[in-house]
């Protein structure tokens, strides 16, 4: 009987240290996504925050000539 529970033990820890490392490696390829996808929205305001600050300027420019 002894033997038996020892055996269910040690069959119980192998399976709690496979999802352990399945675990991991899901929530370490989450983060390398989440990563790569802040890194593409930080392009994405800049390029927006470019775009806006040149719209900006022509705009004065347009505004200054008519005036002048």
């Amino acid at each position: 009987m002894k033997e038996a529970v020892k055996t269910e033990k040690q069959i119980l820890r192998y399976r709690l240290v496979q999802i352990r490392n399945w675990t991991l490696e899901m929530l370490q390829g989450n983060r390398r996504k989440a990563i790569e996808m802040n890194k593409k929205f930080e392009d994405w305001i800049m390029v927006s925050y470019k775009t806006e600050m040149d719209t900006i300027e022509e705009m004065c420019k347009v505004v200054k000539r008519a005036i002048e």
